[in-house]
């Protein structure tokens, strides 16, 4: 059973909320993977239940193997219909289940570039 805990502050308003997922076989010890897991599961159950028009995920598949990360892409694609999200990953697999990658490459040293291709359409051409 997961734990959901409220700090005892003075001043109830500014104190945070702790959620601490529980597996009955392993207890509050979880993998970096499972905790990415929990996160990801308690965010798309509030955007489920009150949808947001964007969502910045930064890195949240990189504690995860590759079949989680086909199921968070999955999800990914299945919320993307009520909110667009922007994910920022070093995944490949993620990477292949974008509609549009923006990137910034550096050819020359201290000499950046902006790159972005859009898939499932047109191809766009790079930023200048």
């Amino acid at each position: 059973m997961p734990v959901f805990s409220l700090p005892h502050l003075p001043n109830a308003c500014s104190a945070g909320a702790g959620v601490h997922p529980y597996l009955p076989c392993r207890g509050l010890l979880l993998s970096g993977g499972e905790k990415a897991l929990a996160a990801v599961a308690l965010l798309m159950a509030i955007f489920r239940y009150q949808p947001s028009p964007f969502c910045v995920m930064d890195e949240v598949d990189a504690p995860l193997d590759e079949s989680n990360i086909g199921r968070l892409t999955k999800l990914l694609k299945q919320m993307s219909e009520q909110t667009q999200f922007i994910v920022i990953t070093h995944s490949k697999r993620t990477m292949e289940a974008a509609e549009a990658l923006y990137g910034v490459t550096m050819q020359e040293p201290g000499v950046s570039r902006l790159v972005s291709v859009k898939f499932h359409g047109e191809a766009a051409a790079p930023a200048a």
